[in-house]
């Protein structure tokens, strides 16, 4: 959902049917998705969500069950991939901020200073540079500071990605 830049997301509860995710819909509920929405804050806000939706369907089980919904032809998408991941620092900061929020602890994947690495937090802000992308040009003992076409991405909690 973050990863596509979708403005809502959503919880539904359906019936148990023979094929994959195809049952009658009981009941179901969106929600707008936060400007500055990650992986946590999604998971979470789902969750309270389904179980709201979960108390209204068992307080009034025969009326949602009598008064389902076909789903419908739904939409899946593949997993993402390394490439998906991945922080483009050719990219405006927005742009790789997105990427890492849709990953939060899942991790991103990102490579500076001639090596691979596993990021796990960013934070990013727009300001002129004449810097190439890419380049690491700030070091403290938790944090790196590298620059994107249009901004920095200071990269905090990152360690080195043997198998990427």
């Amino acid at each position: 959902v973050i990863l596509k830049g979708l403005s809502e997301s959503g919880v539904t509860i359906h019936k148990v049917a023979e094929e994959f995710d195809a049952g009658d819909i009981l009941i179901q509920k969106s929600f707008p998705i936060l400007k500055d929405e990650n992986l946590e804050t999604l998971s979470v806000r789902s969750q309270i969500v389904a179980r709201d939706l979960l108390i209204e369907l068992l307080s009034n089980f025969d009326d949602k069950w009598k008064n389902c919904k076909p789903q419908g032809s739904g939409e899946y998408w593949p997993m993402p991939t390394f490439d998906d991941r991945t922080l483009n620092w050719d990219l405006p900061v927005a742009e790789i901020d997105r990427v890492a929020r849709a990953f939060g602890k899942f991790d991103s994947l990102a490579t500076f200073d001639s090596k691979d690495w596993v990021i796990q937090d960013i934070t990013v802000w727009e300001e002129k540079h004449n810097f190439e992308t890419g380049r690491l040009i700030h070091q403290t003992n938790r944090e790196v500071l590298i620059t994107a076409l249009d901004g920095y991405v200071c990269v905090r909690f990152f360690s080195i990605d043997p198998d990427f």
